[in-house]
């Protein structure tokens, strides 16, 4: 859920300074909660987040690319 909800609200979300916002947020609530309930070092943590900001890059990047193959699609048959 902490990957998926960012994802949908930077999906709604055209504008990039609130994209950036977004993944901030979430990747310091992950950071805070994975500190929190485990027993972890400063750099277990920060690879932890380097991670999760990876994946929901990742993220973004499929879901751009599928939009923008939707788009194409469009255009192609009109």
């Amino acid at each position: 859920m902490l990957v998926l909800i960012p994802v949908i609200v930077c999906n709604v979300v055209d504008n990039s300074n609130v994209r950036l916002a977004v993944l901030v947020f979430a990747a310091n609530l992950f950071v805070m909660l994975l500190s929190i309930v485990t027993k972890s070092r400063m750099i277990e943590l920060a690879v932890a987040a380097v991670t999760y900001v990876k994946t929901f890059e990742c993220f973004m990047n499929y879901y751009f690319h599928c939009s923008l193959m939707m788009h194409f699609r469009t255009l192609l048959t009109i």
